[in-house]
């Protein structure tokens, strides 16, 4: 038994539109470190990080770091405040506050700023663009259009007829 192509074009058309869910993105920030030996460094960072590793005082995931526009990327280490807060990062420890919450298998970094051996760290939510995506409703609607047209020309064969004719 052959389906009708409305009832196939309809169906299409919920599914499509049960797929298309609106995504949301991601937040990040922007992390700035000011007055650092090596100048100011830049870093975008998720909110929420997966890491690579993770123990109870610190985790690590790798952070890709601009440093006077040349791109640097390494692993780094947060600590927890039971840890003494801070980071590492080749070798080098930089003393400070802790700069996420949650714990270190599931962190989520803070925003503001922060002070660390003689420089400071401010983390800021980056602003980002909506991705702008279809509608459900308005995919839903056409597929319903276009399957109800398909249903009434397949219904009346004449009117197909004089369509292509004209």
């Amino acid at each position: 038994m052959r389906k009708a192509p409305g009832r196939v074009l309809a169906l299409v058309g919920a599914v499509l539109c049960l797929a298309t869910i609106p995504g949301k993105a991601d937040t990040v920030y922007n992390f700035t470190a000011y007055n650092t030996p090596y100048g100011t460094v830049t870093a975008t960072l998720p909110a929420t990080p997966v890491p690579t590793f993770y123990t109870d005082t610190y985790f690590e995931i790798p952070v890709t770091a601009y440093v006077s526009g040349n791109p640097i990327t390494e692993l780094v280490d947060f600590f927890t405040a039971a840890a003494g807060g801070g980071a590492e990062a080749k070798g080098h420890l930089f003393s400070g506050p802790v700069l996420f919450s949650g714990s270190t298998s599931d962190p989520t970094f803070i925003p503001g700023n922060f002070n660390f051996d003689g420089f400071t760290v401010v983390a800021e939510e980056a602003e980002t663009s909506p991705v702008p995506e279809p509608s459900p409703l308005l995919l839903l609607g056409f597929g319903a259009i276009a399957g109800g047209l398909l249903i009434r020309l397949r219904a009346n064969p004449e009117r197909l007829a004089e369509q292509t004719l004209s």
